[in-house]
């Protein structure tokens, strides 16, 4: 001992003990709570939760102990303080919800207050969405900002921001929910009352509290740099693919596309008129944005590089944006350039093989001014939403969705001699892409124009059905309105289309799966629907653009819920074909080289119809590049992917894996 003081003495050095700061203990909340975590009818204005309904409220969380690296929380029972639970503070769509709270405490002292929080319907980063107010003993307060993509974020999907960190999560279908830990430091004297205020930006969910007498913090974000090392190998990618070698899938095509006549849904089957009784698969991808335009001499090589990956399929997608002449003050003027390009391509992959499949809106944008009753419409980030839910009940959008039907699909296309109401090769038309009414009017802020004349509609529907308003909810009454808005609209739209002389199967809402949806997608010729494994999850403002969180696990190890596919199986309807437009195991998952042959195999058992990877390329430029993986959704620069088309082409559109001979429905 007196030889380890003296060589601290001699080299002057100072003994200290580093003390590990104090895990913060669970503060009370029964008195600020003001709901429970479970919600049996959404928007009754009850609460329960967010208000959103069971498939979107907490009710797997369990009270008790809830034991954080930095806090222990107290999770309190709702059964033992009057159902309520939890903190919910109203705003976005949900202003009607308490936009204060308050939770007295007995003179606590703390250095450090602990929040496990969450928000709903979350405005963009550095946006203040609240406040916690400190009311000291003393008669002072301190005001605490809760600012959005920094001390608190969404609670669907959760991510990690500076100062919230997720604290507890859970898997559901292909999401995640989840809780965050954040640390708010507090001046150490004593304190009488917590007071938790929304200013109205989001609804704010507070779970439960805790208190430290030590400065907290969590810790910083880790950095990672790679580099290259031995175990890391060049690939030298080429787009071609000798013609007869084994990567030549081309011999599955039965060319021209088109030859056995029209396409129809029989049953749950596709069929040729020609060929009735056998049925026809397609297995595909997505060409989107400027991929859609090439010169005559690329669309021919693109079509041959196509055909030899094994697909017979491409929906043409968002091709619709860069069709139009931008300076013609209104979104119905046709280029005539982009047409070619654009019916040239249809040409080069009908005399190959592959199908074609459309949209008659996808994001062809608005102008301002466009539409004389609704003049604001297309000014804002959300007009494309906003022309999606007028096109359904607005007879001036509605009458642009025709009219650009009727252009598009009764010019002749030069290439081909036909146009593409009379084209055999077209193998669906959906006509508004993602339209699912539901959550269309729910996403619309309640200040847009489109919004306002939904509601002026819906007035007009309780005043000619007065019975049904006076004795149902206004939430259920509204959405009987909306459904009965699509009814009226599909039926309208699709004898629209058929005396225009279309022949190629309709469908549409081909996105979520509400259950409610499935009385209207009764009416389509086949159903579709989209869905993804490991979806990017964009952390800041800018989508698309770095950074992005990933579960980056294998689809493999999800027990039951393989796949999206227990997602996305209650769309289907039985006795009609289905469809996936949209799928994708996404890059840069690690494991994402599964997913074609996995998707594929259980489409196949499944016995759906037809399969379109989003998306072979995004723009032009991907379309023939040479460096791999520079899109999240694009295989067309990334062996891994690319080598999964072809063994799913076999299991799905050669038959290799037969179709399951029974049918099991589950509730």
């Amino acid at each position: 001992m007196l030889r380890f003081l003296m060589l601290i003495f001699l080299t002057g050095g100072v003994l200290t003990a580093a003390v590990e700061p104090r895990r913060a203990a669970p503060l009370p909340l029964s008195e600020a709570a003001n709901t429970g975590f479970a919600d049996e009818e959404a928007r009754d204005r009850r609460g329960g939760w967010i208000d959103n309904g069971a498939v979107q409220d907490l009710r797997s969380f369990r009270p008790g102990r809830l034991t954080h690296e930095l806090a222990d929380f107290e999770i309190i029972d709702p059964a033992a303080n009057q159902g309520r639970s939890c903190v919910v503070l109203g705003g976005a769509s949900h202003k009607y919800l308490p936009r204060k709270a308050a939770q007295p405490l007995d003179g606590v002292v703390m250095k450090t207050l602990v929040l496990l929080h969450a928000s709903a319907w979350t405005p963009p980063e550095r946006t203040e969405i609240g406040s916690v107010w400190v009311d000291f003993t003393d008669n002072t307060s301190l005001r605490i900002p809760v600012v959005a993509g920094q001390d608190v974020g969404n609670w669907m999907p959760p991510a990690h921001y500076t100062n919230a960190h997720v604290g507890w999560k859970e898997s559901r279908d292909d999401t995640e929910v989840g809780l965050y830990v954040s640390c708010f430091p507090v001046t150490d004297k004593p304190v009488a009352r917590l007071r938790f205020e929304s200013n109205g930006r989001a609804v704010w969910m507070i779970v439960a509290a805790a208190s430290s007498p030590d400065r907290l913090v969590l810790d910083a974000d880790l950095q990672y740099t790679f580099r290259r090392n031995a175990d890391w190998r060049e690939i030298r990618f080429d787009h071609a693919v000798e013609p007869g070698s084994a990567l030549d899938f081309s011999f599955q095509l039965d060319a021209p596309a088109g030859k056995h006549g029209f396409l129809r849904a029989v049953g749950e089957n596709f069929e040729f008129e020609k060929r009735p009784g056998v049925p026809v698969r397609f297995y595909g991808a997505n060409l989107t944005l400027t991929a859609n335009y090439m010169s005559h001499a690329e669309a021919d090589q693109l079509a041959e590089r196509l055909s030899r990956i094994g697909y017979n399929a491409i929906r043409l997608h968002h091709y619709d944006r860069d069709l139009m002449v931008k300076t013609a003050g209104n979104s119905l003027e046709i280029d005539p350039e982009q047409l070619d390009r654009l019916e040239y391509l249809i040409a080069a992959l009908k005399k190959r093989g592959l199908y074609i499949l459309i949209d008659l809106y996808s994001i062809r944008d608005p102008v301002a001014g466009e539409f004389s009753t609704l003049p604001g419409v297309g000014r804002g980030p959300v007009g494309r939403r906003d022309y999606k839910l007028g096109a359904m009940l607005h007879p001036e959008m509605n009458g642009n969705l025709k009219m650009f039907a009727r252009k598009l699909l009764t010019h002749v296309n030069p290439y081909t001699g036909l146009a593409l109401i009379d084209e055999p090769a077209l193998a669906g038309v959906c006509v508004l892409n993602e339209n699912m009414i539901f959550s269309l009017y729910n996403a619309c802020r309640g200040d847009r124009e489109i919004a306002a004349f939904f509601r002026q509609k819906f007035g007009e529907f309780c005043a000619a059905n007065p019975a049904e308003a006076r004795t149902a909810s206004r939430p259920a009454v509204f959405r009987r309105f909306l459904y009965q808005v699509y009814l009226e609209y599909w039926r309208d739209m699709a004898t629209y289309l058929r005396q225009l002389g279309l022949r190629a199967p309709l469908t549409e809402l081909n996105h979520r799966q509400a259950p409610l949806a499935l009385g209207l997608r009764e009416n389509f010729d086949y159903v579709d629907d989209h869905i993804y494994w490991d979806h990017p999850r964009y952390l800041n403002r800018k989508r698309g653009q770095p950074p992005i969180r990933l579960i980056n696990t294998s689809v493999l190890n999800d027990s039951v819920r393989i796949l999206p596919v227990r997602s996305i199986a209650p769309t289907r309807i039985i006795g009609k074909p289905f469809t996936v437009t949209e799928y994708n195991f996404c890059y840069p998952n690690a494991f994402r080289a599964e997913g074609a042959p996995v998707f594929a195999a259980y489409a196949a058992f499944q016995n759906w119809s037809a399969l379109y990877r989003f998306d072979y390329a995004s723009g032009y430029v991907s379309l023939f590049s040479r460096v791999p993986n520079q899109s999240y959704f694009g295989v067309s620069a990334d062996p891994v992917r690319l080598l999964g088309e072809r063994i799913a082409a076999a299991f799905f559109v050669r038959g290799d894996l037969a179709a399951g001979r029974r049918t099991v429905p589950v509730t």
